[in-house]
Formats: structure tokens, C-alpha cells, sequence
């Protein structure tokens, strides 16, 4: 079994393949719900080969320890390079760039080509542009909507956001929702503002745990593909192979 792993700040997001490279389970957890025994639902003894990808620091090593303490595991740990699967870093340093964001670029460049604007809605909002030949063209990096509450709460005296079922954009009519759909609906105006900024130059592809809700302002519905990380180990991995 293959075990690919994108461990982020707040989350760890699996996929399991078969040897064909065919998805046959996949899910995420929360840091927190992450024991001694790795990750809930997957038997490391079964795992054969490890692809994996992390911004998380040193519980991110610890987990990856853990995967590969049975013995006999390849390891394929991603970082981000100048020039990967066609595409050319626009960072003169591409090590400060998270290896979850060039493997965003990566995999939305291999499965729908350029010219491309990413959106990752995560704990982080990120924006990419990568053109038709491949030239990443530079991005934005904005609070995502969990950290733009939490700001909200550390900052004032009197916002305490408290959840809200189905966030929405429209005004709201207590403290907490407008708060979160103050949230949305700055995040759908960025995806229209990317959308407006790169016109006609190809297509907008979300990913993270608010692409759904970036997407729902925009006139045309934009491509959400929650595992384009994990579309971005395919990519390195078929040009590893040469079969890219």
C-alpha cells in the first residue's frame, strides 16, 4: 500500500493507493486527534511506500517516525524546488515556499495545464498564478478564516465569535455571524478579485477546507479539487518514474 500524507498546520489530510496508483481509502484528522500510533484508520503495517509532504515542523517528523517504525518503507518526502513537472518557481528562494502550495501548483499544471489561478482556502489563503509555458507568476498570502476569527477574539474586547451553522455571506444579524460570514464573503471576493485580475487567462482551481465556501460567489461555478496536493505527488512521482 502506498500512503501519501499532507501534514499542515491544523490538519493531516491521507489518501492510501494501490500499487496501480488507484485511491482506495482517504481522510483527515486534526493535530490533536493524532496519537503515538499514527493516523486513525491506517495500519502502517501495511504501508510499503510513504509520500510525504509537511509544513507542520517537529509533530510532523514525529508522525512520519511513527508511519515508518515497522521497518522496509520507502520514503518520498517532497520540498520545494526551482523548476519541478514543467513549472518554474517565480521564488529566487523556493525553500521559504510551502511545499503544499508548489505541490498545489504542480498538480493543478499536470491535470488542466496553464495559464491556472490557484486558490488554497486553508488555515492559510494562498493565491497562484502559473501561465500556459509554466512560469509561476508570484501569489498572495492572506489569514485564512479560522485565523481571521481567532484575530478577531485576541484583538477586541467584545467579539467572541462563537460557531455558526452554514456560514453564509449574507449581512448578519448577531456579533457571531458577522463575524463568519464577514469571513465568506471576504474570501468569495478574493476568488472574484483573482478571477478579475487574471482574466481570460485560463482557469481558477480551490482547494483547502473553504474552497467550497471561497467558490459559492463566483458567477461560474470554479473548479474545487480537494486533493490537489495529493495530485502533486502524482505529478513528481510520474516525472521521478519517467512516465510523466
Amino acid at each position: 500500500m502506498i500512503l501519501q500524507v499532507d501534514a499542515g498546520n491544523s490538519r493531516v489530510h491521507w489518501r492510501c493507493l494501490n500499487a496501480d496508483r488507484t485511491v482506495i481509502a482517504r481522510g483527515d484528522q486534526a493535530w490533536e486527534a493524532i496519537g503515538a500510533d499514527g493516523i486513525e484508520g491506517v495500519d502502517s503495517r501495511g504501508v510499503v511506500q510513504l509520500e510525504f509532504a509537511s509544513v507542520a515542523g517537529d509533530r510532523a517528523r514525529q508522525l512520519k517516525a511513527s508511519l515508518v517504525s515497522g521497518g522496509g518503507v520507502r520514503v518520498m518526502e517532497f520540498a520545494t524546488s526551482h523548476r519541478q513537472c514543467g513549472v518554474v518557481n517565480a521564488y529566487s528562494e523556493p525553500a521559504q515556499m510551502g511545499v503544499d502550495r508548489w505541490l498545489a501548483m504542480l498538480g493543478a499544471y499536470r491535470g488542466w495545464e496553464g495559464p491556472i489561478t490557484i486558490v488554497d482556502a486553508g488555515t492559510a489563503i494562498t493565491v497562484d498564478h502559473v501561465d500556459a509555458s509554466g512560469n509561476h507568476q508570484g501569489g498572495y498570502i492572506l489569514p485564512g478564516g479560522a485565523l481571521m476569527a481567532q484575530s478577531l477574539g485576541a484583538g477586541t474586547s467584545g467579539v467572541r465569535p462563537a460557531s455558526v451553522d452554514g456560514a453564509g455571506s449574507a449581512p448578519g444579524v448577531t456579533t457571531s455571524e458577522c463575524v463568519h460570514h464577514g469571513i465568506v464573503w471576504l474570501m468569495q471576493a478574493l476568488v472574484a478579485r483573482s478571477a478579475d485580475y487574471w482574466q481570460g487567462r485560463g482557469t481558477i482551481i480551490l482547494t483547502g477546507g473553504d474552497a467550497v465556501a471561497a467558490a459559492a460567489g463566483m458567477p461560474e461555478d470554479p473548479i474545487v479539487e480537494p486533493d490537489l496536493v495529493f495530485l502533486g505527488m502524482d505529478a513528481v512521482m510520474a516525472e521521478t518514474s519517467g512516465s510523466c
